[in-house]
């Protein structure tokens, strides 16, 4: 997950991709990301995953990863499109 995450990352806050640092946490196959941090031009970084889970940029995040807008806030992390196809019971 984290190279395709990274590189949306990058095009959603129009910066290069050595810009974008993700925190991760991993089980196995499945990740979260609690955390994106991306440096400006200006060299100041900025934590960014609050600006990925609120407007419009959290439903392109829930289409990205699959999940329900409100489930991706409840958690406060990003996770791998692996939640979303583990089997339902």
């Amino acid at each position: 997950m984290a190279i395709p995450f990274q590189r949306r990352c990058a095009k959603e806050f129009r910066v290069a991709l050595d810009a974008v640092r993700l925190d991760h946490i991993v089980l196995n196959h499945l990740t979260w990301e609690p955390g994106m941090q991306v440096t400006g031009a200006d060299g100041t970084t900025r934590d960014v995953l609050g600006d990925l889970l609120s407007g419009e940029a959290l439903d392109r995040t829930a289409d990205t990863v699959h999940m329900h807008p409100d489930l991706l806030r409840l958690q406060e992390a990003i996770p791998s499109y692996y939640l979303a196809v583990l089997p339902q019971s």
